[in-house]
Protein backbone atom coordinates (compact mmCIF):
# COMPACT_ATOMS: atom_id res chain seq x y z
CA UNK A 1 0.00 0.00 0.00
CA UNK A 2 1.21 3.45 -0.75
CA UNK A 3 1.03 6.39 1.65
CA UNK A 4 -1.98 7.96 -0.09
CA UNK A 5 -3.95 4.71 0.15
CA UNK A 6 -3.12 4.31 3.85
CA UNK A 7 -4.11 7.92 4.51
CA UNK A 8 -7.48 7.41 2.80
CA UNK A 9 -8.12 4.21 4.77
CA UNK A 10 -7.12 5.92 8.03
CA UNK A 11 -9.42 8.89 7.37
CA UNK A 12 -12.31 6.62 6.47
CA UNK A 13 -11.76 4.44 9.56
CA UNK A 14 -11.68 7.57 11.72
CA UNK A 15 -14.97 8.75 10.19
CA UNK A 16 -16.56 5.35 10.89
CA UNK A 17 -15.32 5.50 14.48
CA UNK A 18 -16.82 8.97 14.97
CA UNK A 19 -20.13 7.99 13.32
CA UNK A 20 -20.50 5.13 15.81
CA UNK A 21 -19.93 7.38 18.81
CA UNK A 22 -16.19 6.74 19.27
CA UNK A 23 -16.50 3.25 20.82
CA UNK A 24 -13.49 1.58 22.41
CA UNK A 25 -12.10 -1.67 21.01
CA UNK A 26 -13.52 -1.55 17.48
CA UNK A 27 -10.42 -0.28 15.71
CA UNK A 28 -9.86 -3.52 13.76
CA UNK A 29 -13.47 -3.60 12.54
CA UNK A 30 -13.32 0.05 11.48
CA UNK A 31 -10.01 -0.47 9.71
CA UNK A 32 -11.28 -3.52 7.78
CA UNK A 33 -14.49 -1.76 6.76
CA UNK A 34 -12.54 1.33 5.68
CA UNK A 35 -10.03 -0.78 3.77
CA UNK A 36 -12.83 -2.55 1.89
CA UNK A 37 -14.56 0.75 1.10
CA UNK A 38 -11.40 2.46 -0.16
CA UNK A 39 -10.41 -0.61 -2.21
CA UNK A 40 -13.88 -0.71 -3.77
CA UNK A 41 -13.60 2.98 -4.68
CA UNK A 42 -10.23 2.53 -6.33
CA UNK A 43 -11.23 -0.46 -8.50
CA UNK A 44 -12.00 0.22 -12.16
CA UNK A 45 -15.69 0.20 -13.03
CA UNK A 46 -15.36 -3.09 -14.93
CA UNK A 47 -14.16 -4.94 -11.80
CA UNK A 48 -16.88 -3.64 -9.50
CA UNK A 49 -19.82 -5.87 -8.74
CA UNK A 50 -22.75 -5.21 -11.04
CA UNK A 51 -25.53 -3.09 -9.63
CA UNK A 52 -28.64 -4.91 -8.56
CA UNK A 53 -31.25 -4.82 -11.27
CA UNK A 54 -34.71 -3.59 -10.55
CA UNK A 55 -37.56 -5.96 -10.93
CA UNK A 56 -39.51 -5.35 -14.07
CA UNK A 57 -43.24 -5.20 -14.13
CA UNK A 58 -44.96 -7.78 -16.23
CA UNK A 59 -47.51 -6.82 -18.83
CA UNK A 60 -50.27 -8.07 -16.54
CA UNK A 61 -49.05 -5.76 -13.78
CA UNK A 62 -48.75 -2.81 -16.12
CA UNK A 63 -52.44 -2.92 -17.08
CA UNK A 64 -53.69 -3.26 -13.53
CA UNK A 65 -55.05 -0.13 -11.94
CA UNK A 66 -55.93 0.60 -8.38
CA UNK A 67 -59.29 1.82 -7.25
CA UNK A 68 -59.18 5.47 -6.26
CA UNK A 69 -58.79 6.09 -2.55
CA UNK A 70 -61.79 7.44 -0.74
CA UNK A 71 -60.93 10.57 1.14
CA UNK A 72 -62.93 11.50 4.19
CA UNK A 73 -64.89 14.71 4.05
CA UNK A 74 -64.87 17.00 7.09
CA UNK A 75 -68.39 15.93 8.08
CA UNK A 76 -67.40 12.24 8.02
CA UNK A 77 -65.01 12.78 10.87
CA UNK A 78 -66.20 12.67 14.44
CA UNK A 79 -65.74 15.89 16.38
CA UNK A 80 -62.53 16.05 18.31
CA UNK A 81 -62.81 15.93 22.06
CA UNK A 82 -61.71 19.19 23.53
CA UNK A 83 -59.35 19.07 26.44
CA UNK A 84 -60.45 20.84 29.58
CA UNK A 85 -58.38 23.95 30.14
CA UNK A 86 -56.09 23.77 33.12
CA UNK A 87 -56.77 26.16 35.90
CA UNK A 88 -54.17 27.61 38.13
CA UNK A 89 -54.25 26.28 41.70
CA UNK A 90 -55.92 28.60 44.18
CA UNK A 91 -53.56 30.20 46.63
Amino acid sequence: MNDDHITRVRNHAFALWEEEGRPDGKHEEHWQRALAAVDAESQPASKKAPAKSRTRTTSADAGATRAPRKTASPRDKSPAKLAKPRTAPKS
